[in-house]
């Protein structure tokens, strides 16, 4: 239930950030993962795409950072 929760106030969020506040997230992306995306190809996507891609990070960075929690027996497997 909280995963969801977190994705429902992810998709809140996104709706309302503008292009330079996804950019600036996306360029500076505060995860475990490194998001390395040049300047030409953000600017050749539209702001749905670059939500999309910015959903997709911060779901799958909140999913790791549950998984820790996860006794061994009940972790997804890989």
């Amino acid at each position: 239930m909280t995963q969801r929760i977190e994705e429902e106030r992810t998709c809140l969020d996104l709706g309302t950030m503008t292009r330079a506040q996804v950019l600036d997230e996306l360029m500076n992306f505060p995860g475990a993962v490194r998001l390395d995306f040049t300047h030409e190809f953000v600017a050749n996507r539209s702001l749905d795409q670059l939500k999309h891609i910015l959903a997709a990070a911060r779901m799958h960075i909140s999913i790791k950072l549950n998984e820790k929690n996860v006794p061994p027996a009940l972790a997804p497997a890989n």
